[in-house]
Parts: C-alpha cells; structure tokens; sequence
C-alpha cells in the first residue's frame, strides 16, 4: 500500500506476504525508484547518494552506507518504509538525491498486544520475530526482536578469447563459486511516556549481533588456441564479519495545532 505526501511517498508493509521472512534489502529492492545491487548498495533514482535513516534518524542498524547491514535486519521488524525525494528542513540531507527513512514496528493499541512469526525458506533461510508492546493511559512499553539465519549459494562464471599480434588465440576462463550468509539478532526496546495530548518523550534502545562467514572459491585457465589448460590456478576466500552495536535514545516530540506540525 502507498501513500503520497507533501515530501515524501510511504509505503505500508502491513501483511504483505512478499516481505514476509525477507530482509531490509529486498524489501527496499521491491519499492519503485530504489535499487539494491548484489553487494547490498543502495541508489535512489539510479544514485547511491542516497541517506538511510531508522525511524527519522541516523541509526548503527544500518551503518553509514547500508550494504551487508540491511540484509541483517528482517522486514518483519519494518512497519513502513518513506522514500523522501524532496526533503524539507527537517533533514540534513545536502548534497544528497533524497532519504530513505525505514519505520520499525511498534503498536499503539491499548493493553497487551503482540506478535510472533517463524518463517523458513529454501535455500537456508530461517527466522522469527516478535513485536510486543503493553500501554496504558500515560506509557508504552514496546519491543521487537528479530533472529535470521540465512546462507545463500551463489556462482558466476568469465570466458574471453584475445587474440595476439601473429593472429594466434588466448583464451582467458574463471569460474566462482560462493556462499553468504550467517546468523543475526536485532532487538529493540522502549517506553514512551504520554505527558499530555500533545508531548511525548521516548526512551529506547537498541541491540545488534551479526556473525556472517562468507566463502568463496575462484578456478582461473589460461588455454591455447586449441582449448588445451596452459595454467591454472584456485582461489580460495574465507572471512568472518562480526557485528555489534548497541545504541541508546532520548526523543521528546511536542505536536501543535495544525497538522504535521510538530518540534522533536
């Protein structure tokens, strides 16, 4: 579902199955006018000079750029995602083509409220989530948690043929084969403290573990004319990337009379 307004276009994720047990980066790879390339960089319009916030504001969830982080924070967590192509005085964003401003869950109903999801995929993908939240009259207590395991096969393949100053062929071949993935945690957690109709302070955190191992395997030949292998060589690539970040936020919202008005 979308919904145009003054600055910016929101689209809801709501039930919407195709994002259920996905990631930040397909989720954003499947809003029009953004693209998310192999490598998780993100461009807006065709520009990667594009700005990521988490709800309205800079967040380690997602780092400076984006890239592998986005792939580690599930959609389930996403309420919504605001693709701000114009963006008002609100945001520092000069210099850049526009923001993307990813809304995490966080209900509003009064009482106890929640929800847990277990989805799992072929090849190795695996998770769960669960929103939960407890308001009364003057608080709210929230929380999300999102755990995902995935591990994604990959292959690619080069073939050239070069043929040198006496007319005799070379020909140049490789071929790849990898594997990325790993186990990830996000969870965030907080109050928020309704003074009065029109003034709110939050208080919440947030918590991120990751331990991706990526692999990879690369057959370079090197072949005559004649398709016979004059050299060969393999590449074997192992890495561990590992990822912490904690962060805490103190946000006080006071809203006026006229609508979409407000000092945070």
């Amino acid at each position: 579902e979308m919904q145009l307004r003054l600055d910016k276009r929101v689209f809801n994720v709501g039930k919407d199955l195709s994002s259920t047990g996905g990631n930040a980066a397909e989720l954003l790879d499947n809003v029009p006018s953004v693209n998310v390339d192999i490598d998780g960089s993100v461009s807006l319009r065709g520009s990667e000079n594009v700005r990521i916030l988490i709800d309205g504001k800079p967040s380690g969830l997602v780092g400076l750029s984006g890239n592998d982080a986005l792939r580690q924070l599930p959609s389930n967590m996403i309420q919504s995602v605001e693709v701000i192509t114009n963006p008002s005085a609100r945001y520092d964003a000069e210099g850049e083509v526009g923001i993307i401003n990813i809304v995490l869950k966080k209900e509003k109903q009064k009482g106890i409220n929640g929800a847990v999801e277990l989805q799992g995929g072929y090849p190795t993908n695996y998770g769960a989530s669960l929103n939960l939240n407890f308001r009364r009259k003057k608080v709210n207590l929230f929380t999300n948690y999102g755990l995902s395991y995935r591990s994604g096969p990959g292959s690619g393949s080069n073939y050239q043929i070069f043929t040198d100053d006496n007319g005799n062929e070379l020909i140049y071949s490789s071929e790849r084969e990898h594997c990325r993935g790993g186990l990830s945690n996000n969870i965030q957690f907080g109050a928020d403290f309704l003074l009065n109709p029109k003034n709110t302070l939050t208080v919440s955190g947030l918590y991120k573990h990751g331990k991706n191992p990526n692999s990879a395997s690369v057959i370079y030949e090197d072949l005559d004319g004649n398709g016979v292998v004059t050299n060969k060589t393999t590449r074997t690539e192992t890495e561990t990337e590992i990822r912490h970040n904690i962060e805490g936020a103190l946000n006080y919202t006071k809203s006026f009379s006229k609508k979409g008005q407000k000092l945070t």
